[in-house]
């Protein structure tokens, strides 16, 4: 199932690879992130990461659309103690785009402050990524693009599937784990 699922994501997102490809091209012999004056065009790049569901294109921050993931200090339980999830999750998302240049594609959202971003590597949507590690969660209130992922992970008792934690938006708000 997992398979079927992923092979309809890379099909569904095929086209960024070849709408991207040129600009991929520029962005590789730059070595560093094209950032567009139009939120419309496509941010391409190599890039840095600032948490589990959020990349740095240069200066500008980009949130991966449809998911949240746990913040670099926040903390998930095992039966054995504390698993650092936010680090895990931002290490995980930082080992896959390391050197790699990723293309992000703006995505329009209510929230103007922030920018929102359905980012690739290559044609591997990095939101479903991770959350089919188990890193992140799918933002219901955003999409159900990632929930079949979430689904996935959680039933495969993926990373924080098999922890307790509090949502990253809980947790955001101060609530935390008894």
């Amino acid at each position: 199932m997992i398979c079927r699922f992923m092979a309809s994501q890379m099909v569904n997102s095929a086209w960024a690879f070849f709408r991207a490809a040129s600009i991929l091209l520029a962005a590789w012999l730059l070595e560093t992130p094209v950032v567009s004056a139009e939120s419309a065009e496509p941010i391409v790049g190599k890039m840095a990461v600032r948490d589990g569901d959020t990349l740095l294109a240069g200066d500008r921050e980009l949130d991966l659309f449809g998911i949240d993931a746990p913040e670099k200090n926040q903390d998930c339980r095992t039966p054995n103690g504390t698993l650092h999830c936010g680090l895990h999750a931002a290490a995980a998302l930082q080992k896959k785009i390391a050197g790699k240049v990723i293309s992000c594609y703006p995505h329009e959202t209510m929230d103007k402050s922030r920018t929102q971003a359905v980012c690739y590597k290559g044609i591997e949507d990095l939101s479903t990524w991770i959350v089919l590690q188990g890193w992140a969660v799918a933002a219901r209130h955003e999409s159900a693009d990632y929930v079949k992922a979430e689904e996935a992970a959680r039933k495969g008792r993926k990373n924080i599937w098999r922890t307790k934690f509090v949502p990253p938006w809980k947790w955001r708000k101060g609530e935390r784990l008894p």
